[in-house]
């Protein structure tokens, strides 16, 4: 059952990471670095809960 979830966390961090791509072509590239870090912290957050605050 986890899986959905990661997969489902990948889809909105590349979607996030898509959309900071377009934001850096507008030469707004302080908004883009920040749109790629919350992507990737989107990405790695529910991994990071899974494995090393699971308290099961």
């Amino acid at each position: 059952m986890d899986w959905i979830f990661y997969m489902i966390a990948i889809y909105i961090g590349y979607y996030t990471l898509t959309y900071a791509r377009v934001v850096w072509k507008e030469q707004n590239k302080l908004g883009a670095i920040f749109i790629a870090l919350l992507s990737i912290a989107v990405v790695l957050l529910p991994i990071y809960n899974n494995f090393f605050l699971d308290n099961k």
